[in-house]
């Protein structure tokens, strides 16, 4: 009897088949266990990219904030230091010894100007007749080293001491501001004259007029002195505020009166010279002029008021498109203040016609 061979199933024992299941569930799980460390891994990574981001920006902002403070500290720095410098005007020259008996006080110091210097205002108040050919010569002198020269020559002693009316020099408002600004500068306090127009007399006839502005550390800001008025001015003027410390409205730069000019906000026929209506000369070349005066008086090319260039002396209804633009961004500068000191540099250095020509001497 032949007998086929027969195949039976292989038999698995229930704990064979719970031990591989669990061991297959041990991989499973240690396999879901790596990949989510993975994934954690990567998510923390992540995260700290973020964070590092994030610390980098905060750091960037940081350092951009610390270097545009310094920026600005250094900005106004330099403009400080720009203005506690002699110009050549402004230089006393062989003279300087003059100032060493004269106080670091600012009253002080516009106390001995007043005492050197005599206006047409002043001598009208003392009652002294201004002789016509020293007026002619001595109103036109620039330089500050030329005015002491002709001060100690009518009186030697020394600059803290009152002369009287006939042994002054006669000067404008702006030889009163110069010679203070001169003296400011000589003891370290930054200082500059400013040309424009006085605006405290009449409501609708603004004078030209100059002042000098000085640097005050402790309120961290330049303030306005009319050393022209003297005690004897503010009485004929009836003059009710500290002309040490010019309160606003009292005085207009010539930037801040083309602006307002252009914008129409003010009449140039406003600004001029003169006494009555009758007297009064006014209009656009006076605002150009003092526009022009006080960017150059800015770049410490302090000149008379009635000095002139090229650009000054066109009729402003014969300026070109290009030269209002030139004005206009001038103004607007000088007017933002000391943050557009150095654009206000560039713009008087780059362009020929806001300067005196180059074979023009003070």
């Amino acid at each position: 009897m032949t007998h086929g061979s027969c195949q039976h199933d292989k038999f698995i024992e229930p704990a064979e088949i719970e031990r591989k299941e669990s061991v297959k569930q041990t991989e499973v799980a240690r396999r879901t266990f790596a990949v989510m460390m993975k994934i954690h891994f990567l998510f923390t990574l992540l995260m700290g990219f973020s964070i590092l981001s994030q610390i980098a920006c905060s750091s960037e902002s940081n350092n951009d904030d610390h270097q545009g403070r310094q920026n600005l500290s250094e900005s106004k720095d330099n403009v400080l230091a720009y203005y506690s410098a002699q110009s050549a005007i402004t230089d006393a020259g062989e003279f300087v010894h003059l100032y060493e008996d004269i106080s670091s006080e600012v009253s002080q110091i516009v106390k001995a100007v007043q005492g050197v210097i005599i206006g047409s205002d002043h001598a009208g108040a003392l009652g002294f007749e201004l002789p016509r050919k020293r007026r002619q010569h001595e109103e036109n002198l620039r330089k500050v080293e030329d005015m002491l020269k002709c001060i100690t020559a009518m009186d030697d002693r020394a600059l803290v001491e009152l002369r009287p009316p006939d042994k002054r020099l006669i000067g404008s408002c702006r030889h009163f501001a110069v010679l203070t600004c001169s003296l400011l500068r000589h003891k370290k306090i930054p200082a500059r004259a400013r040309g424009g127009f006085e605006t405290h007399h009449s409501p609708v006839r603004h004078h030209d007029h100059w002042i000098c502005e000085y640097w005050n550390p402790t309120q961290r800001r330049w303030v306005q002195v009319d050393a022209e008025m003297d005690s004897d001015l503010k009485q004929k003027w009836h003059i009710d505020f500290d002309p040490l410390d010019l309160p606003a409205g009292t005085f207009m730069t010539g930037a801040e009166a083309w602006q307002r000019c252009r914008k129409g906000e003010l009449n140039p026929k406003q600004f001029g010279v003169g006494g009555g209506a009758n007297e009064w000369i006014g209009g656009w070349n006076f605002v150009l002029s003092e526009l022009l005066l006080d960017l150059m008086a800015l770049n410490k090319f302090e000149l008379l008021p009635w000095d002139t260039n090229r650009l000054s002396e066109k009729e402003v209804s014969q300026l070109s498109e290009s030269e209002y633009a030139l004005l206009d961004s001038v103004a607007q500068l000088i007017n933002e203040g000391d943050n557009s000191f150095p654009e206000v540099r560039r713009l008087y250095e780059t362009n020929s016609s806001l300067r005196m020509p180059w074979y023009w001497r003070p």
